[in-house]
């Protein structure tokens, strides 16, 4: 157990601009290779700012056959596939994908921008609304010709990005739809749906997430994920 802790305070602090979505109750280990995983109990996060944060789940991989050392990265192919999956004792599976840096191009000096998309209702899940506007829901994926954004509160202070204006990411016109809490994130941040990257800056892994069942616990949830990679992991063979 606490080596656990200590494995999932060293992912926070290697990664901080995805700490929002590392901040979570418990950790469900993904087998994606067939390897057994663990459901890591992280009691020291305190007053997490989601509803029901003990039913919060963060979804791990293990990277290969007998190796239970858990990656907080997903591989991106398989991540999609459990985008929606129906499970018994998980609900809500989304994902954020890490990266892709998008260049602001309407400013006078092009601005690197930290986006992270997401996949599945991503927001839903993590029980948070914007302060401002909406969050993305899962339409907004299928809607490339109004292609939608959710801004941190900083994003839209210092780039002026109120809710109904438009931004440029790499040559692709947005709408800010939304401007979440500023203790939601604290950094510049923008969400965008994974359909909505501009072509070729497709996430290279994401970051997954879920909620327990009602009347679910850990370790049921976690064989189950074992069970479902199990079956990923033949089928490609």
């Amino acid at each position: 157990m606490i080596s656990a802790i200590k494995e999932a305070a060293r992912a926070l602090a290697r990664t901080p601009a995805f700490a929002i979505t590392a901040v979570l109750s418990i950790g469900v280990a993904i087998g994606l290779a067939g390897s057994i995983g663990s459901v890591v109990y992280a009691a020291f996060f305190a007053r997490l700012p989601y509803p029901e944060p003990d039913r919060l789940v963060e979804l791990w991989q293990t990277q290969e056959p007998d190796n239970t050392q858990p990656s907080d990265y997903l591989d991106p192919v398989r991540m999609l596939e459990w985008v929606g999956a129906e499970a018994r004792h998980l609900e809500g599976i989304a994902a954020t994908g890490i990266g892709p840096t998008l260049l602001m191009t309407r400013e006078q000096d092009p601005v690197r921008v930290q986006t992270a998309p997401v996949v599945g209702d991503w927001f839903g899940t993590m029980g948070v609304p914007a302060a401002r506007g909406r969050v993305l829901a899962p339409d907004d994926a299928r809607s490339r010709a109004d292609r939608a954004v959710v801004v941190s509160e900083r994003f839209s202070r210092e780039r002026s990005a109120e809710l109904g204006s438009t931004i440029e990411l790499s040559e692709v016109v947005y709408t800010v739809v939304g401007v979440m809490p500023p203790e939601f994130q604290s950094d510049e941040r923008v969400w965008l749906t994974v359909d909505g990257l501009p072509d070729g800056s497709a996430p290279v892994a994401y970051a997954g997430v879920a909620r327990l069942r009602e009347g679910s616990t850990g370790d049921p949830a976690a064989r189950e994920s074992q069970q479902m990679s199990a079956a990923q992991v033949a089928a490609e063979s």
